[in-house]
């Protein structure tokens, strides 16, 4: 693709270059982005909204650039010192920039601003900063007190924000790292306490049904399937697919790759199992679901294991599932398998 001429380049605000600099991204131009920034940081007459920063930042951010990501959202906060998804912003790209301190005052200043001011972006990346003080923090004190504050968090997220599962989410993983940090100080007690209230708020969220919970539906049936409560991960999994999503936040084959596995493993501990044709025909239901919502990620697996269940209960696989799996491609590495298929179900820490 030709480079546009230098002689072209006229910024006329902080939105002219978000634009300019998109453009230039998609080119992957990248020397006419940076002298983009080089012309807006030589003009401090340039001016725009909150969002022309924020929508600047992120065309920088998406190339790793967290630098200079900073550097607008700095410029941005000089002339909109209070605006919360713009100390957010500087809090996330200054932690990914080195620039600690800086992110932790402007934590301090964000954390004095009206919680009804707070964006779900303001609630999200304070949160992560704070989770993410292991990677910075010397003394194990202060990890565990950020840990705390950003628990305050998660629950101030919750009550400004109960439609976004996010921040359910946030309590949980908070809760799991604090449940780590106990275990530093042989606390075993207060780890398994903090284990244990990080499950039952997610399993209180999903069976509250108030709003869509998928993303806490594949963690807590991750960890039930993990511990092997199969009945629980059963019961979850079909909760999963209760709700309702305009945009799907994780893949639903998922749960029944789960359920399927779950209704195997139980129906092994019946003495006479190969004669529940019945239970043997819905894992391959189940499986054929599996299939309908994935690409090859774990498709080998899913082959092996209904090759496996035919073989030993003599139950014929079912015409549509035998179909799928004939016309489905057989090339998937299965060491990478389980990690491969979270990364599908859209599962991040």
């Amino acid at each position: 693709m030709k480079k546009m001429d230098e002689k072209e380049l006229v910024i006329l605000s902080i939105g002219s270059a978000h634009e300019l600099s998109q453009k230039a991204s998609d080119a992957r131009d990248y020397a006419r982005i940076r002298r983009i920034w080089q012309m807006v940081k030589d003009d401090p007459e340039l001016v725009g909204d909150a969002n022309d920063y924020h929508n600047y930042s992120v065309v920088l951010s998406r190339l790793d650039d967290y630098l200079t990501a900073y550097h607008i959202v700095e410029r941005g906060l000089q002339q909109f010192p209070y605006n919360t998804d713009l100390l957010a912003d500087a809090i996330y790209y200054g932690s990914n920039c080195k620039k600690y301190i800086e992110a932790r005052n402007y934590v301090d200043i964000l954390t004095k601003r009206p919680y009804s001011s707070w964006t779900w972006r303001a609630f999200q990346f304070t949160i992560d900063f704070l989770r993410g003080s292991w990677d910075w923090e010397d003394n194990p004190s202060d990890v565990e007190n950020s840990l705390n504050i950003a628990l305050t968090l998660a629950e101030k997220y919750r009550k400004y924000y109960p439609s976004d599962e996010r921040s359910y989410l946030s309590g949980y993983k908070i809760r799991m790292d604090l449940a780590k940090a106990a275990m530093d100080s042989d606390q075993y007690e207060k780890s398994k306490k903090y284990e244990e209230d990080a499950l039952e708020g997610l399993r209180k969220t999903i069976d509250k049904g108030e709003y869509a919970a998928v993303q806490c539906c594949l963690r807590y049936a991750d960890e039930m399937f993990r511990k092997q409560k199969f009945d629980e991960v059963i019961r979850v999994c079909d909760r999963a697919l209760q709700f309702g999503q305009e945009s799907a936040t994780a893949r639903l084959g998922y749960f029944m790759y789960l359920s399927a596995q779950s209704r195997e493993a139980i129906l092994y501990k019946k003495k006479e199992w190969r004669k529940d044709t019945q239970e043997v025909e819905t894992i391959y239901r189940e499986y054929l679901a599996a299939l309908s919502d994935t690409g090859s990620d774990y498709i080998r697996n899913i082959k092996r294991r209904v090759d496996i269940l035919s073989a030993r209960s003599g139950v014929p696989v079912i015409d549509s599932l035998q179909k799928k799996l004939d016309a489905t491609p057989d090339n998937v590495n299965i060491n990478q398998l389980l990690e491969m298929l979270r990364e599908a179900a859209g599962q991040e820490d």
